[in-house]
């Protein structure tokens, strides 16, 4: 069966955050003591970019916490985070180093009030912390549905199901649940049987300062510091190389109009198991001068990468709860076109709608770089697409919110 193909009218204008709690306090904490769970130290996909941003908002705001995360010894870690070993060590290590963490922290500390989790399978050493320290609250950070992630993948259906469970178990035990979008707010829900009381949705924060700053260059200056092309129409998509970012059917939608415009650029930069087989499709299309690989961008030049694109794209088809990159593509000046897909939606609508996409098939993703490409799309200025990200997605904007989330539980 063919994959539902969303509408972009189908998607609503205004997303209604935090509306699960009282009236806003502030965002402040007190001297409550808190405790963050996170991933990988580093900043590779979005949930360990989202918590390293976090942790630095936090540790700059003087919220008395602490995180940890699992990492390499040449990784830099945010502020108040510890890192407990190597990400390759055994699951079963993991696991005992998070319940040590948690012991140490809600029990031999006796001052954690609060634990935040952002991400299920970690959570669950802190299942018997919470069962020994009843005034200790959990709350869940739920950025992606795990299990539909790795089925997405083509995972044995015994992994996915054993995730799943573990998803189940996490949730139904936690005081409150935090989501990105309210797309997802909404998944969690249908998804994992959440009432609906338990979920508040916070739009994601994003660091915005290295973006910011290069947006202040040119988009000549930005090429020439990457060594790309000044005479062409450049499109750039920076994503993960797996199957539900829809990679496949940008580059069937680039075929489609490549004989029109014989001066596109389409740069595909990341990392992935699918790279042999998007290459091999490359070829097979006769795309090789249109559509290039880039590989891995370093964090330095990622904002110029942005900047020096004429317009990015993100053309997932499933499970995109929010989209951090829609966020550091607009802060780098840069219009970015989105796939009615998860809380994509919800960041592009507020500023130009014509930049969501009627619908994440191939021939949807061809007629938006058409309209782009032929000038009857009319994009936000660069200015403008800074002010908007300045004024609503800054972790100066989003921090208090979700301070508020975890002052209420």
């Amino acid at each position: 069966m063919a994959p539902k193909v969303f509408k972009r009218d189908d998607i609503p204008t205004k997303t209604l955050f935090l509306s699960n709690l009282p009236n806003s306090t502030g965002g402040y904490l007190g001297d409550r003591r808190l405790c963050q769970i996170g991933m990988h130290a580093g900043r590779g996909g979005g949930v360990d970019r989202y918590f390293d941003g976090l942790m630095h908002a936090i540790g700059k705001a003087g919220v008395p916490a602490k995180g940890c995360v699992f990492g390499n010894a040449h990784d830099t870690l945010p502020m108040l985070t510890q890192c407990l070993g190597e990400t390759q060590q055994a699951l079963f290590k993991r696991l005992g180093k998070i319940r040590r963490f948690g012991d140490s922290c809600a029990l031999r500390d006796n001052g954690v009030q609060l634990v935040a989790s952002h991400f299920a399978l970690y959570t669950l050493p802190f299942t018997n912390i919470l069962k020994r320290r009843k005034d200790v609250k959990l709350v869940s950070h739920f950025h992606g549905p795990w299990a539909d992630e790795s089925a997405a993948e083509k995972e044995q259906w015994i992994g996915v199901g054993l995730k799943r469970l573990i998803e189940r178990w996490v949730y139904s035990r936690s005081d409150k649940i935090v989501s990105d979008s309210q797309a997802f707010a909404n998944l969690v829900c249908t998804r994992y049987h959440v009432p609906k009381s338990k979920v508040v949705a916070v739009p994601a924060g994003t660091d915005t300062e290295p973006f910011v700053h290069a947006s202040k260059s040119t988009i000549a200056d930005a090429r020439h510091r990457l060594g790309w092309p000044q005479d062409r129409k450049i499109v750039v998509t920076v994503r993960r190389l797996s199957r539900r970012m829809g990679l496949d059917h940008l580059i069937h939608a680039v075929s489609a109009i490549a004989k029109i415009y014989p001066d596109l650029l389409v740069m595909i930069a990341g990392k992935g198991s699918m790279r042999d087989e998007l290459q091999s499709q490359i070829d097979r299309l006769g795309l090789q001068s249109i559509v290039q690989m880039i590989g891995f961008i370093s964090d330095e030049d990622l904002p110029y990468a942005y900047r020096a694109a004429d317009l990015s794209i993100v053309p997932s088809t499933s499970l995109e709860g929010f989209g951090l990159v829609a966020v550091e593509s607009l802060a780098s000046g840069t219009p970015v076109m989105v796939t009615p897909v998860g809380g994509m939606p919800e960041i592009v609508l507020p500023l130009c709608k014509e930049l969501v996409l009627a619908g994440f098939d191939v021939e949807s993703i061809a007629v938006g770089l058409d309209g782009f490409l032929q000038g009857r799309i009319l994009t936000p200025a660069s200015a403008e697409c800074v002010r908007y990200v300045e004024a609503n997605y800054t972790w100066d904007r989003v921090l208090p919110k979700l301070l508020d989330v975890y002052r209420y539980v």
